[in-house]
């Protein structure tokens, strides 16, 4: 059925079958991927639907019209418009781990709260943690059947071995934590505690089972590294983890200072950080965040990319078959470990 033209004043039978069959069943609006010009076509027609005044429909009916078309578009942009839910996120299973299914609670997304989401970034990431483990951070996590285990050489365990910065809902440290069998700190704004504590104890089991992984959760402000925690409960971590975190101008920076302050300094230690190259805005703030983490003599051990299938996020239209996600592995350089430690 082709989108009729308002200008023709299409009957309100006309207009309802093509709101309640066309658009439910093919049209999926998102602002990064519209996969064809017809997505962006029937999208506009909605919008133009919503401007119309319908002179030519009684007042019932043109109520009936606007709440349908209202529905579609409130279905089909993207995760910020969905109210809250549970959804249960599978990991597949590899070599280095079993399957692992974690259910993680979503409120609706009220003002900029973006760590109440699960961004696609964080899945994506959290199916490569088996892989990325050991190929680029066996050096501390030892391999054994189905995960690793942290405790090389018998060493002591540290209570933090890994730090993950603005895990929203806490999928890609839990999953961490479960395939690794290391224990993970999870840190995000105030604001997100509460969600993140909850997601935290309704997995607690499904981590254990796993494996002997831990997790808990505490607040950090980029901005203020320094007063996130008080002097008893200062650590340094093994990996630092940071998935998505660049969407604000200050990012850039504060990040590049919350990972100096709290990542060890050992050779051994590494930052593991997923950017996906949204647009614009995106690429900038990933290019400043090198160039800060560069001059903190923090140096790029690989550079990874994967193809990010994100219909989450307003702002592009250029990536049909996906965003460009920008794995970086890092670690301290020589020269600042002997500045460091001389």
């Amino acid at each position: 059925m082709e989108i009729p033209n308002l200008r023709e004043k299409p009957e309100f039978e006309t207009l309802l079958t093509v709101l309640d069959y066309k658009f439910k069943s093919k049209i999926h609006v998102n602002y990064l991927y519209p996969e064809t010009k017809k997505i962006d076509e029937t999208y506009d027609f909605l919008l133009r639907v919503i401007r119309s005044d319908l002179d030519w429909l009684s007042c019932e009916k043109k109520d009936i019209v606007y709440a349908l078309a209202s529905k579609r578009i409130a279905e089909n942009c993207g995760r910020a418009a969905m109210p809250g839910m549970d959804r249960i996120w599978m990991v597949p299973a590899t070599s280095f781990h079993p399957q692992i299914g974690l259910k993680l609670r979503e409120p609706p997304l009220i003002g900029d709260d973006l760590g109440l989401k699960t961004w696609v970034t964080s899945f994506v990431v959290s199916k490569q943690i088996g892989q990325l483990g050991h190929d680029f951070f066996s050096h501390f996590l030892v391999k054994k059947e189905y995960g690793f285990d942290s405790l090389k050489n018998n060493l002591p365990r540290p209570s933090i071995e890994v730090l993950e910065l603005g895990s929203g809902t806490g999928l890609v440290g839990m999953v961490a934590a479960a395939a690794w069998d290391v224990s993970v700190l999870l840190t995000d704004l105030e604001s997100i505690q509460e969600n993140l504590s909850y997601n935290i104890r309704k997995n607690l089991d499904t981590i254990s089972r796993t494996s002997g992984g831990s997790v808990s959760c505490s607040t950090l402000d980029w901005r203020n590294p320094n007063d996130a925690f008080s002097e008893e409960r200062r650590f340094e971590a093994c990996l630092i983890i940071a998935s998505d975190p660049l969407y604000d101008d200050y990012h850039p920076l504060a990040l590049t200072n919350t990972i100096d302050t709290f990542l060890k300094k050992d050779d051994r230690a590494r930052i593991l950080t997923a950017i996906p190259l949204r647009d614009k805005h995106t690429r900038y703030l990933s290019q400043e965040f090198q160039q800060n983490m560069l001059s903190r003599h923090l140096e790029i051990v690989k550079i990874l990319f994967q193809s990010c299938i994100d219909e989450d996020w307003a702002g592009s239209k250029n990536y049909a078959e996906g965003v460009p996600l920008e794995l970086t592995i890092w670690q301290r350089s020589k020269l600042e470990l002997n500045s460091l430690l001389s």
